[in-house]
C-alpha cells in the first residue's frame, strides 16, 4: 500500500527525523519519503504487517498532529 499523510507540524530536519524514526520503527514500512515544503509523508508500507492507523498513532505520539 502507498499512503500520503499530510503533516503540517513539520518546521525543520529535526522534526523531518523524528517522524522518520516513528514510522521506520514499524515491522512491514518499506519505504518513506518526508517533504518539508509540502509538509507532508510518502509511506510504502505492507498492509498485512501494519496497518495505517499504527503509522498515524506513531506520528501523532511524538508529537505532530496529522491534517
Amino acid at each position: 500500500m502507498k499512503s500520503i499523510l499530510k503533516i503540517p507540524t513539520i518546521n525543520n530536519n529535526d522534526d523531518i527525523n523524528t517522524v522518520r524514526e516513528a514510522i521506520a520503527k514499524h515491522e512491514g514500512v518499506v519505504a518513506c519519503q518526508i517533504s518539508l515544503s509540502q509538509k507532508e509523508a510518502s509511506i510504502i508500507y505492507d498492509s498485512s504487517a501494519v496497518s495505517l492507523e499504527e503509522i498515524k498513532n506513531s506520528i501523532e505520539e511524538v508529537g505532530h498532529n496529522l491534517a
